[in-house]
């Protein structure tokens, strides 16, 4: 598991958290970064310390709410960032591990 911050880069970087499928351009400035969780050939990306806080309080939860909830006017096939997590992320047994990198990164970076 590997946890970093990198040059965010506006062809390879979008926002999977805040928007559906395919994740949102996002119009970055120079000098901005994104903070990177790898694990197994799987990349999570994070365009902002506060959705690395969110996805930490989502991976220390212990039970999860239902992945089905209303859905923004037209998006058809919307889903939360969670329900599109890779496979890599989704074992009950890796989520200390995902929330220790997490942790070391706002530690590190917040």
């Amino acid at each position: 598991m590997r946890a970093a911050r990198v040059p965010a880069d506006p062809k390879q970087h979008r926002d999977y958290i805040a928007a559906a499928q395919g994740g949102a351009p996002v119009a970055f400035r120079a000098g901005d970064v994104v903070y990177t969780l790898d694990h197994r050939g799987a990349r999570l990306v994070f365009i902002s310390l506060s959705q690395v806080r969110e996805a930490r309080d989502w991976f220390m939860a212990k039970t999860h709410p239902a992945t089905r909830a209303p859905h923004p006017p037209g998006e058809h096939f919307w889903q939360p960032w969670h329900g599109r997590l890779p496979k890599p992320f989704l074992g009950r047994a890796v989520r200390p591990k995902i929330v220790a990198a997490l942790d070391k990164l706002l530690k590190t970076y917040g």
